[in-house]
This record gives structure tokens, C-alpha cells and sequence, in this order.
């Protein structure tokens, strides 16, 4: 499997969102991965293993996700039993 990147940056940060949907005239109706500048991945395993599961399960979308024992100042993704997203909450503050 191969892989073709390019980036983009945002001249403000606006979300996730705002930067896929200034992304969209390079995917068109194509399937792409978003992977933020400050992720460190070892090698392109964990990528490579998430398109596969993608392709399989004929997902909407993959997260890569990673548990924290203290995850203030991250999002945090609450799962079902079976790996579904339930709901998202981005950086919550601590209670």
C-alpha cells in the first residue's frame, strides 16, 4: 500500500473540521487521512492497519486513538462495547 501526502496549514486555528473542509479540492470523492503535525508514529503500521480496518468495515470514518491516563487537555472519545463512537468531548476541563 502506498501513500501519496500533502499538507496544508490554517491561517487560523479553526478545528479539525474547518481544515478537512479546506482540504476537500485535493480528495474530491476520494478516502484520506488526517494525521495532526504533532503525532508521532514510529513507523506507518498503525496508519496502514487503520485504512485496512476502514476498507473492511466499510466505514463513514477510523479513528486512531490513545488512552491517557490524565487526558485534560485532550479530547476525549467515549466508546461502545463494540468500538463505535458515542460521543466526543473536546477537552474537558477537570472536575
Amino acid at each position: 500500500m502506498g501513500f501519496n501526502i500533502s499538507y496544508g496549514f490554517q491561517e487560523k486555528a479553526t478545528g479539525t473540521a474547518h481544515a478537512v473542509y479546506l482540504a476537500r479540492k485535493y480528495v474530491e470523492e476520494e478516502s484520506f487521512v488526517v494525521v495532526y503535525g504533532d503525532n508521532y508514529f514510529e513507523s506507518a503500521v498503525p496508519i496502514a492497519k487503520a485504512v485496512d480496518f476502514y476498507v473492511k468495515k466499510k466505514a463513514d470514518a477510523t479513528l486512531l486513538l490513545h488512552y491517557l491516563n490524565k487526558p485534560y487537555g485532550s479530547g476525549l472519545v467515549k466508546l461502545d462495547n463494540d468500538g463505535r463512537v458515542l460521543k466526543i468531548v473536546e477537552k474537558p476541563s477537570i472536575k
